[in-house]
């Protein structure tokens, strides 16, 4: 809740003692303006001089401005709009002039008030929309964050089971497809086709791309390079390739592949510097994708 200004109270209490000149006028003024306030006009007497009236009603919205905030607002709005008093029509040239006038200056200080009251209000919620814009911005990347480290340790622990590679290799692939679903690169799980077992998918800047996923004892030879190229290459012109291999990539499968690559490539130091925060994970894939275009190369180190 915005805080209502004391000027902006007075200009309100001035508003509403000025603005009629009969006492039966100021209270059908006073009870409309009020209708859905009934404990509010149970405090009034409107045998009183209209300005201790005016001053009753202003005290008890802003001993309560919590509650009643809004209607003080939507009051100031209603008298601010006002541009007739036909209570001075009937007073005397000199006094309706007067009269009149009070009145005019009145409404004109009014609405120079709700107009502050309204600029204030504007900057109070956007300042709320941006404290709150960045309270949602933290706790996703603290969600993100504590995502990413979980799959670290996955990854770590898995650097550390030797004896089970078969094991190993499938739980690869599932902590590839999450790690893909952490980025939003919408990942599909490994599937078979009428001629080849793919490892799974992922789309990058409106690009498919086929993944083979490898956790060899030694680095990846350059054979089953090819095997993962012919599988790019069933698929058309336009398709690419992620091979990854957690031991890295083999002299002649680097030097097969220096030109005219169909696939980009990642190694265990690529992966762990995504997993370690260091690289976010479309802009290394993306790196890479420019970096195969440029020179034909498949193979390009995050470090």
């Amino acid at each position: 809740m915005t805080r209502i200004s004391t000027a902006s109270y007075e200009s309100l209490r001035e508003a509403l003692s000025v603005t009629t000149w009969y006492k039966s006028s100021f209270e059908r003024l006073a009870r409309g303006l009020l209708r859905e306030q009934p404990e509010l006009l149970a405090q009034l007497s409107f045998s009183r001089a209209k300005r201790e009236t005016a001053s009753t009603i202003v005290n008890a919205l802003m001993s309560n401005e919590r509650r009643y905030s809004d209607l003080t607002l939507e009051i100031m709005g209603e008298l601010a709009a006002m541009d007739r008093f036909p209570d001075f029509d009937r007073l005397e040239d000199k006094d309706r002039i007067k009269r009149q006038g009070d009145a005019e200056r009145a409404v004109a200080s009014l609405k120079a008030s709700l107009e502050k009251e309204s600029l204030a209000r504007d900057k109070a919620a956007a300042t709320h929309r941006k404290i709150d814009e960045y309270r949602e911005e933290t706790q996703r990347k603290a969600s993100f964050k504590a995502n990413l480290d979980s799959l670290k340790e996955s990854y770590l622990a898995l650097s550390r089971q030797q004896d089970r590679p078969q094991e190993r290799g499938l739980a690869l692939e599932e902590l590839l497809n999450d790690l893909f679903a952490l980025f939003d690169l919408e990942p599909r799980l490994a599937y078979s086709s009428d001629v080849d077992q793919v490892d799974g998918s992922f789309r990058l800047d409106t690009d498919d791309y086929l993944i083979e996923a490898k956790w060899t004892q030694n680095p990846l030879g350059r054979d089953q390079a090819d095997v993962f190229a012919q599988k790019i290459a069933r698929r058309g012109k336009l398709a690419v390739g992620l091979l990854i291999s957690i031991n890295g990539f083999s002299e002649p499968l680097r030097a097969a592949y220096a030109t005219s690559s169909s696939f980009i490539t990642m190694d265990g130091s690529d992966l762990f510097l995504v997993l370690d925060d260091r690289w976010p994970l479309d802009e290394a894939l993306l790196a890479k994708k420019r970096h195969v275009n440029e020179t034909g190369s498949c193979h390009m180190p995050l470090t």
